[in-house]
């Protein structure tokens, strides 16, 4: 596992010029490469992988030793340190001129990622204490330092499609605090919509919202679709618990944004189904296990973009329903059918629509839930507000809570959209085990609501600070 040459504290190991002694530093020293690449910033050892025999994180000292070495076998020699001389990147990206240095430690640090994946044991990265939980299959996937950049990506949102698109909030605009105060005015709960030339679409997941601009104050509007699929048997288990719950305390799961796979990777690839090993069924504090409509894949790296204006969230059906209806995850933020090629599903933004979520034709969500017999659960939470900058108005935070459900049979209503008054049981503070901080705390705050969560925060701040 040791390198054969120690190389730490040699700052000459690479060489005598100015540019080989770059290069130590950048692999040794304080620069960003040994702090975020290497990880000697936050941690003495890697946490993905273990010595082979023992259940021990590899420390990071001896990767870098490794890594210096693998640096001398690809041929570094002070003819090349000469080049590098004075050649100091000033920023990690845009440099019209690098360091050939950089090259080298860049190509020996995955070298040896290689090696380490093919002889070392893996552990999962979240796994914090011992015993680690160990990886069956070793992938290069499972290391964080995979690269996430995807070579299809596109500077431009191609639309697909027009959505006509009716406005759900009815915000007033000339008194949009009154529309805040009136708990009679709550927006309009709506699933379908059609395109331009009449087909029926439906929003599986996602949300829509409203700002509007009224002197110096702002009225917001927002709902956020939570969709989950129930399984035949357990409908009215989750019908009776539906009911009467405050979804503004945001009870079940919700898609994170996923880079963990590339979009075309989906459904099919070791790296999605490494994320998703425990299967897309899950717990929640709904009293039954439900399965996300949809998720969301990040793309965060854009290298060679020179553009804000892509599709950095993209939204995939879930496996089951691409895998039952024989779908592919096609350009970005399109799903279409392996056999025809037909479009079957999109983001919003492909289809006109600045919001955030994914529509799908309406005869195939049909399709899907006659074949499987799951019913399809909108847990809706939302808020209106009015403010000032960041400050909330006196009318505080109005949270909006409803309950949908489609199946074959069509729409069901479980729980009228409406203000709740009814706080939300959320979760405590570590340091206040019976749960009697917040309640303490909005007693004495009456014109903060738990979901006014800058507020809270920075009063938490502030408490904490006179009890420092």
């Amino acid at each position: 596992m040791k390198a054969e040459v120690k190389a730490f504290g040699n700052k000459e190991f690479f060489g005598k010029t100015q540019g080989s002694k770059i290069l130590y530093e950048s692999v040794f020293g304080f620069e960003d490469f040994a702090r975020y690449i290497i990880g000697t910033n936050s941690s003495i050892t890697n946490h993905s992988f273990l010595y082979p025999n023992r259940d021990e994180e590899v420390l990071l000292s001896e990767i870098q030793e490794m890594v210096a070495q693998r640096i001398i076998e690809m041929g570094w020699n002070d003819v090349l340190g000469d080049y590098d001389n004075n050649r100091y990147s000033q920023n990690r990206y845009d440099n019209k001129k690098e360091r050939l240095g950089k090259k080298y430690q860049w190509l020996a640090y995955y070298n040896i990622l290689g090696r380490l994946t093919d002889h070392c044991q893996m552990k999962d990265r979240w796994s914090w204490s011992k015993p680690y939980k160990k990886l069956v299959n070793r992938y290069p996937w499972c290391i964080s330092e995979t690269s996430y950049f995807d070579p299809t990506l596109e500077d431009e949102v191609k639309p697909v499609g027009t959505l006509l698109y009716e406005n759900p909030f009815g915000i007033d605009n000339e008194n949009g605090r009154e529309w805040v105060r009136d708990n009679e005015k709550v927006p309009v709960v709506r699933f379908e919509y059609k395109d331009e030339v009449g087909m029926e679409w439906v929003r599986l997941y996602g949300y829509e919202s409203e700002n509007v601009k009224q002197n110096s104050i702002e009225i917001e509007g927002f709902l956020f679709f939570n969709s989950h699929f129930v399984k035949l048997e357990d409908a009215e288990k989750v019908i009776g618990w539906a009911e009467e719950k405050n979804f503004y305390g945001r009870w079940l799961r919700e898609s994170p944004d996923i880079y963990q796979f590339l979009w075309n990777e989906y459904p099919w690839s070791d790296s999605y189904k490494f994320v998703f090993e425990d299967g897309e069924w899950e717990e929640s504090e709904c009293p039954v296990n439900t399965m996300l409509a949809a998720i969301i894949q990040l793309q965060e790296d854009k290298k060679g973009l020179d553009t804000e204006d892509y599709l950095s969230n993209a939204y995939l059906p879930c496996a089951d329903m691409m895998n039952v209806l024989g779908l592919y995850a096609a350009e970005r933020g399109v799903i279409r059918t392996i056999a025809d090629d037909e479009i079957v599903a999109a983001s919003f933004r492909q289809l006109g629509l600045e919001k955030g979520g994914i529509a799908i034709k309406k005869k195939y969500l049909c399709e899907y839930l006659k074949k499987t017999g799951y019913k399809l659960f909108y847990f809706i939470m939302g808020e209106k507000l009015a403010k000032i900058s960041t400050n909330i108005t006196s009318e505080g935070i109005k949270e909006l809570s409803a309950c949908w459900y489609m199946d074959v049979d069509g729409w069901h209503e479980v729980q009228h959209i409406a203000v709740r008054t009814d706080k939300p049981k959320r979760a405590v503070r570590e340091d206040d085990e019976d749960g009697t901080w917040l309640d303490e705390f909005l007693k004495k705050n009456p014109d903060v609501t738990v979901g006014d969560l800058s507020h809270t925060d920075k009063a938490i701040e502030k408490e904490d600070g006179k009890n420092d």
